[in-house]
């Protein structure tokens, strides 16, 4: 191994979301070769993502920054940059490795001040958002690019106006060691004994369609006692998941399950027959990959990102809208033989195409 250097990981939140669980891996894959690793979180949250680095025995800081300043006007928002630049200079990191949008639009911005070598932008989703004044400040400052899908690869090119071919595509990992021994779901296992469950494993952002699938849902179970539909995930703004709530109450559907965010996926994918994603814009869905990696069919949305993950042959992909599409995917698993079938096909493509090994080398030639 070349000289060992030191790493600055940064996410928005210390949760547990398909981004931070890739962070983590990344952390783990530069721990691993000898490199000296820090995680940088703006926000607590729920602080899953806490316990697991103390668990692994990686080291973290938490430095308060109000993400949502970035999309406001004032002077007040550059003192507060400043601060940061300053902070993570002291640091003395070599490489800048931050996850998701607000954080890749922060340090892309400050880099150039903190003596780091590089900073990645790592492109992990779609943004909706317009391209903000400080975006094009921020990609003025030369970051390199990373992404973890060609959509996404493609879709900060077009952007950010450069080459495709300068974004460097890094599948995510998919940990097969993510089963804890002492399960945390003996209530529910025996809660799920004898019934058939879909398990949606997403957080309960304003792009993800629970209340889609619930009214699908619906229409393909008829509220039959020997299904159930379980949501997991965090609500870092409650209205999303009350108006899931509401609408479970409204449509009068009794076999569905809200559970919070957990921190022992692989143990409730265990117990789950069919996975599902219902999402209106993702770059590269770890929940699908982890649902894949276990065995399972997946019920997801044709968008591009889950398209490629699947190399256009899931035939239970439909449009988010899709009511009626959704529920005859659903009916669909009903069958035992055809989820068999399914879930095989799925485990050989992940192992194939999405293993830790792929992207800890495809990370560590980066450094």
């Amino acid at each position: 191994m070349s000289e060992a250097k030191t790493i600055l990981i940064i996410v928005p939140f210390f949760t547990l979301g398909g981004a931070e669980t890739q962070a983590l891996n990344v952390a783990v894959a530069f721990k691993k070769a000898g490199h000296k690793v820090l995680v940088l979180g703006f926000e607590k949250k729920n602080g899953i993502l806490m316990e697991k680095l103390d668990a692994l025995d990686l080291e973290y800081k938490l430095y308060s920054f109000d993400l949502s300043i970035l999309s406001k006007g004032g002077f007040n928002k550059f003192i507060k940059i400043f601060k940061l630049a300053k902070f993570v200079r002291s640091l003395k990191v070599d490489y800048l490795f931050p996850f998701t949008y607000y954080p890749n639009l922060l340090i892309s911005l400050i880099w150039r001040f903190t003596k780091a070598k590089k900073c990645f932008w790592n492109q992990r989703g779609l943004e909706t958002l317009s391209v903000s004044r400080l975006e094009t400040l921020a990609k003025s400052m030369g970051p390199d690019y990373i992404a973890n899908s060609n959509v996404c690869a493609e879709f900060i090119a077009k952007r950010h106006s450069i080459d495709a071919s300068s974004v460097a595509v890094i599948r995510n990992g998919v940990n097969t060691n993510n089963v804890k021994a002492d399960s945390s779901w003996g209530d529910l296992a025996e809660q799920t004994k004898d019934k058939l469950v879909f398990s949606m494993v997403s957080n309960f952002y304003p792009e993800k369609k629970h209340v889609n699938m619930l009214q699908a849902w619906l229409k393909a179970t008829r509220n039959a006692e020997n299904k159930l539909l379980i949501f997991i995930g965090y609500s870092p703004q409650d209205i999303h998941l009350l108006r899931a709530k509401a609408m479970a109450f409204d449509l009068g559907i009794n076999n569905v399950l809200f559970l919070a965010s957990s921190d022992d996926i692989g143990n409730l994918l265990k117990l789950t027959d069919v996975g599902v994603l219902i999402s209106e814009s993702e770059g590269c869905p770890n929940s699908v990959l982890e649902c894949m990696q276990h065995g399972l069919p997946v019920v997801a949305s044709d968008i591009p990102a889950i398209l490629e993950v699947f190399n256009n042959e899931n035939p239970l992909l439909k449009h988010f809208n899709d009511i009626d599409g959704l529920a005859n995917s659903i009916e669909l698993c009903f069958n035992k033989e055809y989820r068999a079938e399914l879930g095989a096909k799925n485990q050989t493509l992940v192992n194939a195409r999405y293993g830790m090994n792929e992207l800890s080398s495809n990370y560590l030639k980066l450094v």
